[in-house]
């Protein structure tokens, strides 16, 4: 295999195993949404907010004396029908994201293997990238979609409970997409590169072969007509 396929294949490692983590760490910490502080009674206040993931959250609000922080589970208030998450989007989610991450390990591992064995022409070579980045890209592309039809359905305008409404508090117009929701989109775009490396690798090789090719039979051709002109020499 030549140096820039190789090359290709390294690269794509190291972009597989940054999408995993990406990935891995977006779905545990609890920034997918996150406020700039919260109204009440039409004041704002930064000292009040909501930052939220898929599993946990944390509100602080103040209660007159002093603001009180609570954490709370996503999936108990999903239980409890108190949730700002649809419950079927959120499973549908989860199973997205759980997916994306098995199709990206895959294609870690097979680009871990493809650095230091030859070239295999099925799913398990450098072809194979191509399967298992897409694969991805598709699963965590629909996670994210997801989110985004709750988050501008829903999220955006109300993220409280209905005893903080009645306490006249208010999120709408406050809450906006946390660092955990980038680290997916982005996990999500870098993915899309391999395709490409091993692409403009295979490419290239394809070239460099037809290159080679043409030249040996211009060399083939060469080599023919020398030896009719010395056939020629001898009988004179």
């Amino acid at each position: 295999m030549e140096l820039v396929h190789r090359l290709a294949i390294f690269f794509s490692l190291i972009l597989f195993t940054l999408a995993f983590a990406l990935a891995l760490t977006s779905l545990l910490t609890d920034f997918w949404i996150e406020t700039d502080g919260l109204e009440h009674n039409g004041v704002i206040s930064k000292a009040i907010f909501v930052h939220s993931g898929l599993f946990h959250g944390v509100r602080q609000i103040d209660w007159v004396f002093g603001p009180k922080f609570k954490i709370f589970s996503v999936f108990q208030e999903i239980q409890t029908h108190i949730s700002f998450m649809n419950k079927t989007s959120w499973i549908i989610m989860l199973f997205f994201i759980a997916l994306g991450l098995l199709w990206t390990f895959v294609g870690l591992l097979i680009s871990l293997l493809n650095t230091v064995i030859e070239e295999i022409k099925n799913v398990t070579g450098p072809t194979g990238i191509y399967l298992w980045s897409s694969l991805s890209v598709t699963s965590h592309g629909i996670a994210l979609a997801l989110f985004l039809h709750q988050y501008y359905g829903v999220i955006q305008e109300n993220v409280l409970l209905e005893e903080h409404l009645t306490a006249r508090f208010s999120s709408a117009g406050h809450v906006g997409l946390g660092f955990s929701f980038w680290l997916l989109a982005f996990g999500c775009a870098i993915q899309v590169l391999p395709i490409v490396l091993i692409f403009l690798s295979q490419t290239s090789s394809y070239r460099k072969q037809m290159h080679e090719r043409k030249a040996g039979k211009r060399n083939l051709s060469s080599g023919a007509e020398s030896t009719d002109a010395d056939s020629t020499l001898f009988m004179y």
